[in-house]
């Protein structure tokens, strides 16, 4: 693993130490340990490395560079690192020839030999500590860009000064400014050749990296951090930038570094010992919980890095071993539990990463660490008393995560619901099947869900609310679908089949009910008189919802067919409204055919993805399931206020549409062909069609005022009488020659509405259907009476006219 892997973490992942000039073996003897060296005392300004065969003076040029580039002023700093550089590598500097500290400008002009650079390396490796926390990242990239000249040139006399460069060498590495980052890893990848060689320079330096990162984390670090003065606004940002990548370097460091090794092992457990010891125990909880988003961020990278390393887990290991019990009780809050509740939208994600992580990498034990906590902190609530005492109910754990949870999202994921909510699905995914089906758990996420997705169902925050919508469907069908499975593993073995089954179906209604009945079906009704873009989502969610259920023969006639029993009773209430008298409500009805158009497209949506899937299958359809589960009982419900109030546009228009697109069966009591005679009296015996004949040619009432209730549901009109006509013939083609005998009988009494009814009953049977099952002996005959009687223009007035006219038409 630690091989594998760049300088810095899996992030750069073709980044590490590379090689320089010259072969340096990290097992070479003094390697790391003889120190820097020290300046010689004869006043020469000589510096002796550490090697006896070294002895070489501090180049004044250089000297000068160093001098200047840690002073306050930034223009000076920049200045002074881009002239190390070039002083290094031999380049023409930004001195001015009159500068009295050189004597011959030109002839400072060369590049600097590796025993030179190397000379330079302990003034340097103290000021790099301290630019590496500039405030400025354009010199924080200057002075990353200067060490790796000075290091890479240096060659093997890098060696003795490693132990002092590495730890800020590392930390430059994760800065918060790609810049920066770039420079200190592809310089680390060029002096050292292989992954072996970075691992061993992790190894042998560990303590000294791990140790400026427990200065930089120490909590009278600010002090040091705002050395440097500034406003109150600018001292707040550079302690956060500082603690934030102090916490990067660690998760850095537990990346790349082999934790497996008793070394690194050691090394770090001392570094987390010590956390713990600062922060009273708190270790990187503290950071955890802090007030800046970013220092929350650095947290939870540095914890996943730590608990998802290879080995730390291990028995024996020092840095989350059994031994190390408080610190995996920390480790699982942070993760489960701080994590989730995570405020931020730009700190979700490196929260979702290490609950979904923590929970992969620990599987059950995570649950345990945090159960332990829990008691713990219930300990420490009661004074000191021994947790477990009798009569003392244990703490739940995954209750505690999943309330942490309900409340993150019942508050619309404070804000942030786009980046949050998607994760709720992984989340209930890595929790024990068999804990989600206690306590009514998933219910009560589904309401939290739900109150969320209600504070951001607001046109500023659409997005958010559709997010939402989505984790509260997903979190639907993975209960009824995949939790409540009957042979999962999940299953009380204490319990026989039939037992385990009844509890299945007890949970999957208890789901339905709590997220469709109660909440769901009921506002997506409402909806479809509302043309906002939240309102169309909910509504074509929901018919998405109920379709992909459909699909599933266990629920499809189980708890699903209760829902849309319900859903139907809504509907048929919803066409006839709460008229006196019955009939059918203009707007209710407009909803209805609404919600049928919607619930049709999302069957015929995943009817084409099934074909495409598996191809032909004889199974139903999902558009046939809705023809059976919805427009059947609707029709039935619709023709029944069409008949007790008479046809209206609203109803004829809904009848209509459910015989368009399911045909003839909506209205019939069974399937029939459209010109089949002997299906006549079949059809004629069923009452829905018997009352919807009887409404067409109701006798016609006296013109009077319009009632309120006819307000509201639009009075029985000729075009409305028409269009029924034209959707019973079309049903129950054995229906026409009934009417035609019932105008010709009203036609005979002197009305001649009837025959109005048939005219315009004929032109819009001219536009939906070629067949020519309309054609009878007695339409020929209220035609010819209509057209030749003495008495027909008295008698039937311009309704024979329409009537002769639309016979004759041209079909």
């Amino acid at each position: 693993r630690a091989a594998a892997g760049g300088f810095g973490g899996a992030a750069f992942a073709g980044v590490g130490f590379g090689g320089y000039s010259g072969s340096t073996n990290l097992a070479e003897e003094g390697l790391g340990v003889s120190g820097v060296g020290s300046f010689k005392t004869d006043g020469s300004g000589s510096f002796n490395s550490g090697d006896a065969s070294s002895n070489y003076s501090l180049d004044p040029t250089l000297a000068q560079c160093l001098s200047h580039a840690t002073r306050p002023n930034q223009t000076t700093k920049k200045k002074a690192l881009r002239d190390i550089v070039a002083v290094v590598e031999g380049r023409p500097t930004s001195f001015s020839p009159n500068d009295d500290t050189l004597n011959d400008v030109n002839a400072s002009v060369y590049k600097r030999s590796p025993e030179v650079v190397a000379a330079a390396l302990p003034q340097w490796h103290r000021a790099f500590a301290r630019l590496a926390d500039d405030d400025n990242a354009a010199t924080r990239v200057l002075a990353a860009e200067a060490n790796a000249s000075l290091c890479e040139n240096a060659k093997k006399g890098l060696a003795f000064h490693l132990k002092h460069v590495t730890p800020t060498w590392f930390a430059n590495a994760h800065d918060e400014d790609p810049a920066v980052v770039k420079a200190a890893k592809e310089s680390f990848e060029r002096v050292f050749a292989t992954p072996e060689k970075r691992s061993a320079v992790l190894a042998r330096y560990a303590r000294e990296i791990l140790s400026r990162v427990t200065e930089k984390l120490a909590p009278n670090s600010d002090d040091d951090k705002n050395k440097d003065g500034g406003t109150s606004e600018e001292r707040r940002e550079r302690s956060e930038r500082i603690t934030s990548a102090a916490l990067r370097t660690l998760a850095g460091f537990a990346r790349v570094a082999d934790v497996r090794t008793k070394e690194v092992s050691v090394a770090l457990g001392e570094a987390l010992d010590k956390l713990d010891v600062q922060n009273n125990g708190g270790g990187l909880k503290r950071f955890a919980n802090h007030s800046s988003a970013k220092i929350r961020r650095g947290a939870y990278v540095a914890t996943l890095a730590i608990a998802d390393a290879e080995g730390s887990y291990d028995e024996n290991n020092d840095v989350l071993g059994a031994s190390k019990v408080l610190r995996r009780q920390s480790f699982a809050s942070v993760a489960l539990l701080d994590a989730t509740d995570e405020r931020d939208g730009s700190s979700l994600g490196e929260a979702r990463e290490l609950a979904l992580g923590f929970l992969r990498r620990r599987g059950d034990d995570a649950w345990k660490d945090l159960c332990s906590f829990l008691l713990t902190e219930k300990s420490k609530a009661r004074e000191g008393d021994a947790p477990g005492d009798e009569g003392d109910e244990p703490p739940d754990s995954i209750d505690a995560f999943l309330e942490t949870l309900e409340r993150h999202v019942s508050s619309g994921c404070h804000g942030a619901a786009e980046q949050s909510a998607p994760s709720v699905l992984p989340l209930l995914a890595a929790t024990p099947l068999r804990a989600l089906r206690k306590k009514n758990r998933l219910v009560r996420l589904l309401a939290a869900l739900w109150d969320g997705y209600g504070l951001c169902d607001v046109p500023s925050r659409s997005a958010d609310a559709k997010a939402l919508l989505q984790a509260f469907r997903e979190t639907l069908l993975y209960g009824v679908i995949v939790v409540a499975v009957e042979d999962d593993a999940s299953n009380d073995v204490t319990k026989t089949e039939t037992e385990n089954k009844d509890a299945s179906f007890v949970f999957r209604d208890d789901l339905f009910r709590a997220a469709l009945e109660e909440r769901w079906v009921p506002c997506a009704m409402r909806d479809f008189d509302d043309f906002t873009e939240n309102a169309s989502l909910r509504a074509a969610a929901l018919c998405e919802t109920l379709v992909s259920v459909s699909r599933r023969p266990a629920l499809k006639e189980t708890c699903l067919r209760r829902v849309m029993e319900r859903v139907v009773d809504d509907c048929a209430r919803t066409v006839a409204g709460s008229i006196p008298g019955g009939g059918v409500d203009a707007p209710g009805a407009r909803r209805v055919a609404a919600f049928h158009r919607a619930l049709c497209s999302a069957a015929e949506t995943r009817d084409a993805s099934d074909a495409k899937k598996k191809g032909n299958d004889d199974s139903e359809t999902a558009l046939r399931w809705v023809e059976r589960a919805f427009a059947r009982p609707v029709a039935v419900a619709t023709a029944v206020a069409v008949a007790s109030g008479g046809p209206t546009e609203a109803g004829a228009a809904l009848l209509a549409s459910l015989v368009e697109k399911h045909g003839a069966s909506c209205l019939t009591s069974g399937d029939v062909a459209e010109g089949d005679d002997a299906s006549a009296s079949a059809s004629l015996v069923d009452a829905n069609l018997d009352g919807l004949l009887d409404a067409c040619f109701a006798e016609s009432s006296a013109t009077g005022t319009v009632s309120s209730g006819d307000a509201r549901r639009g009075r029985s009109t000729e075009e409305a009488r028409a269009e029924t006509l034209a959707t019973v013939v079309l049903a129950a083609p054995g229906a026409w020659d009934e009417a035609l005998r019932r105008a010709s009988e009203s036609a005979a009494r002197g009305d001649a509405s009837g025959l109005a009814t048939v005219a315009a009953a004929l032109e819009i049977l001219g536009k939906k259907s070629s067949s020519s099952s309309w054609r009878r002996p007695a339409l020929d005959a209220i035609v010819v009476d209509a057209a030749t009687a003495k008495d027909a223009r008295d008698r039937l007035g311009p309704e024979a006219s329409a009537l002769v006219a639309a016979a004759a038409a041209p079909r």
